[in-house]
């Protein structure tokens, strides 16, 4: 999964993916943001891409 499809899953843009990869110490998040990387963190592999492709 690339950096885009997983902007997708948590609802943010790519941008704010490599922001998150590229910054160093604690990410200060949205709750509604919190809220879906902890839903995406509970998907397996097939879940992710079915969610991926109904999108």
């Amino acid at each position: 999964m690339n950096s885009s499809q997983f902007s997708t899953l948590v609802g943010v843009s790519p941008p704010t993916v490599s922001n998150w990869e590229n910054s160093s110490g604690k990410l200060t998040l949205r709750q509604r943001t919190l809220e879906a990387l902890t839903q995406v963190a509970g998907l397996t592999p097939q879940q992710a891409w079915r969610k991926l492709n109904r999108s």
